[in-house]
């Protein structure tokens, strides 16, 4: 079957310091404040730099996943941080995304934009699954930001 290019963003508010959200968002170290994160091991924060993040998971097969990922840009003065995944724990290929960041009058607003190509039964599954773990992960960078 033919794969399609798909997309899936998830803006939200947080109530936070920009320059605390920003800290936490261009450490390339999420496992802080991504709660499906156990740890991460990075060999930089620049563009082209490694990042392995390991995966805590209920599913014991997805509990441990390591997953390869090449940060793609970190530009902390306008807010966008992007990696792709190498090996993505579901069915789908050249995973990719970013998270941008940006000062409006109550807050932050932040935007985590995921692409993939997959086939077109997979993103009825995908779909879900990445906006409920965005949204938990935006929880987890907001109380984060907070904390500092």
């Amino acid at each position: 079957m033919t794969k399609t290019s798909a997309s899936v963003s998830l803006a939200t508010h947080i109530d936070a310091p920009l320059d605390a959200v920003r800290a936490a968002v261009h450490d390339p170290a999420w496992s802080k404040w991504v709660p499906f994160l156990k740890s991460d091991t990075c060999e930089g924060d620049a563009a082209g730099s490694a990042r392995v993040c390991v995966m805590a998971h209920p599913d014991p097969q997805l509990d441990g996943y390591e997953l390869q990922e090449t940060i793609t840009e970190n530009d902390r003065d306008a807010g966008r941080f992007g990696y792709a995944i190498a090996n993505p724990p579901f069915p789908v290929e050249n995973l990719g995304g970013t998270v941008t960041t940006e000062q409006t009058d109550d807050g932050v607003l932040a935007i985590w934009t995921a692409h993939f190509d997959a086939e077109p039964e997979v993103l009825e599954e995908v779909r879900p699954m990445m906006l409920h773990s965005y949204h938990a992960a935006f929880q987890g960078l907001e109380a984060h930001a907070t904390v500092g």
